[in-house]
């Protein structure tokens, strides 16, 4: 379900970017009559499209754990508060200059939801590096590798389950399956293949294989 609702939302907020990009463009050629024509055509639309968002977007917020990831999502929360009803005003007043800038935020906005971060920079939703005992086993080495990458939506014990993360803790997967699964990816889970090194992705998988529990 999360992720035909994410998908959903991706959707929406593209159909939104492109009736602004539409308005915007008759906006700045100055066709005030077609910008008139088009705003009441599409204004049904626009409405549903932005509550589909808006409504699929709370609903990704409340299941996701990447919004403890730093400030980036109440940052955008932010812009998008202030730029509706600035936007609002621009093309009802027909503000060329406010208009384009409130595209550019929807675009500034629909990046910083893509990469969660507010500098296009996906790596920042991991925080800061790695900080591992020089004592420290293979079970611990390999648990600080997930509290700073799995933990997000896997949680701390493994049973957070949000983004739609699988229970940990209730898994049947052999060892090969679950290395696998970390090297490769699977459904909404991206693949670390390229982020952590064979050694690391064991250490991790040896480490979710200890919060089994059944």
């Amino acid at each position: 379900m999360f992720t035909g609702i994410k998908h959903t939302h991706v959707l929406a907020v593209s159909i939104f970017l492109m009736i602004y990009l539409i308005k915007t463009f008759l906006l700045l050629t100055g066709k005030k009559n077609a910008l008139d024509k088009f705003s009441r055509k599409t204004r049904v639309l626009e409405i549903i499209f932005s509550s589909l968002f808006v409504l699929s977007g709370i609903y990704l917020a409340l299941n996701s754990g990447l919004i403890r990831s730093g400030y980036w999502f109440w940052f955008k929360i932010f812009l998008v508060a202030l730029s509706i009803p600035i936007g609002i005003l621009a093309y009802k007043n027909k503000k060329k200059l406010i208009g384009l800038l409130v595209l550019v935020i929807y675009i500034y906005v629909f990046g910083v939801s893509e990469t969660h971060s507010i500098r296009f920079n996906k790596d920042d939703i991991y925080g800061s590096p790695i900080e591992i005992n020089d004592n420290a086993g293979p079970i611990e080495h390999g648990q600080a590798i997930y509290n700073k990458y799995c933990s997000l939506c896997h949680g701390q014990q493994g049973d957070a389950q949000l983004e739609a993360a699988s229970d940990l803790t209730q898994s049947d997967l052999t060892a090969e399956e679950t290395l696998l699964i970390i090297s490769e990816g699977r459904k909404s889970m991206k693949a670390f293949k390229e982020r952590l090194t064979l050694e690391e992705m064991k250490l991790v998988r040896d480490y979710v294989m200890s919060l089994h529990t059944n």
